[in-house]
């Protein structure tokens, strides 16, 4: 298997990738930043949605570029990381906890004269990676090179990786201050397992690793929590040789 490296930028450079200075108006959906843009029959229209950057699911805040979205409630409709529905309300400049791959609309449903921008929140995910499972040899590392405040959970799974889906948000008793979102099969309801201590620590510059010594792991991603703020690297490596 090939190292998975995945890169989680910094909060403060999101503010407006999805929705830039967009006119608001109540039950019309916000123009996307940077639409890109496909030829009809008959016009050029813009391709309505937003897609995450590589390897990521992540939660969404809005924030007023002029005006004021005090009390404004804001209808998200996108898909999760395996294309599954995904529905959520924001309120105001209240990051949300849902985590996006697909943002396809965001539409105020109450009165508002503003201009809004939407960006990325701190947490989230990365996307699961599925680990070859016919390899002989089930060691694992898993890499973090962070450049400031982290607060990162890894967490493995031993069951099927089809067709994961998120489901409410639910507090991991040893990991409380992530909030952390858990993720299950939707017939065998299979949690993924919390193997290595969760990074949480502020600030670091330096990289932690940890070892995962003959669990027959079958996915493994990281859930980001809210305090997250700097950018970070996860790199997953598989070693031995496959059969």
């Amino acid at each position: 298997m090939k190292p998975t490296i995945i890169n989680w930028t910094a909060t403060g450079a999101n503010t407006a990738v999805v929705c830039s200075a967009a006119t608001a108006t109540q039950n019309v959906a916000l123009l996307f930043a940077n639409p890109v843009y496909v030829a009809t029959a008959t016009s050029i229209q813009p391709v309505v949605a937003y897609t995450m950057p590589p390897g990521i699911v992540r939660t969404l805040v809005v924030s007023a570029a002029t005006g004021s979205v005090a009390g404004v409630s804001f209808s998200v409709v996108g898909l999760d990381q395996n294309g599954n529905s995904l529905v959520e309300t924001l309120v105001g400049t209240t990051p949300g906890s849902r985590h996006f791959r697909t943002v396809l609309s965001i539409t105020p449903t109450t009165a508002i004269t503003a201009t809004v921008n939407v960006g990325l929140g701190n947490a989230g995910s990365t996307l699961l990676t599925p680990m070859d499972v016919y390899n002989k040899n089930n060691n694992f590392t898993l890499a973090y090179n962070v450049q400031g405040t982290v607060s990162l959970a890894p967490f493995y799974t031993v069951n099927q990786v089809i067709s994961f889906v998120e489901t409410t948000q639910v507090v991991i008793s040893t990991y409380t201050q992530n909030a952390a979102l858990y993720y299950a099969l939707p017939l065998a309801n299979a949690n993924f397992i919390n193997s290595p201590p969760a990074v949480t620590t502020a600030p670091i510059s330096t990289t932690s690793s940890f070892s995962f010594v003959g669990i027959p792991m079958t996915g493994l991603l990281t859930i980001v929590g809210a305090s997250t703020t700097a950018p970070f690297t996860q790199t997953i490596i598989q070693q031995g040789a496959a059969y």
